[in-house]
């Protein structure tokens, strides 16, 4: 259990920092924030573990869909 624990932690910190990134100043070219964008949501949803129960489900649901909707604005477009 402690290791899937740890590699939520780091999977979490990854999509953070690709957040972070995206965050920088937006002088990035356009495939290179998209490129970003994709890595930092793989990250964060990853990060979420299996839910075991349906409330568990529910709320892993809406902390995916708010980490999208995040990255979406910063990135200012869904590239999707």
């Amino acid at each position: 259990m402690v290791g899937r624990e740890a590699d939520a932690e780091i999977f979490g910190r990854m999509g953070r920092l690709y957040e972070e990134y995206l965050r920088e100043d937006g002088q990035q070219s356009k495939s290179t924030r998209e490129e970003v964008f994709r890595r930092a949501l793989d990250w964060k949803l990853r990060s979420y573990p299996d839910p075991h129960t349906e409330i568990e489900a529910e709320d892993y649901a809406r902390g995916m869909a708010e980490d999208r909707h995040l990255l979406i604005k910063l990135l200012e477009y869904d590239p999707q």
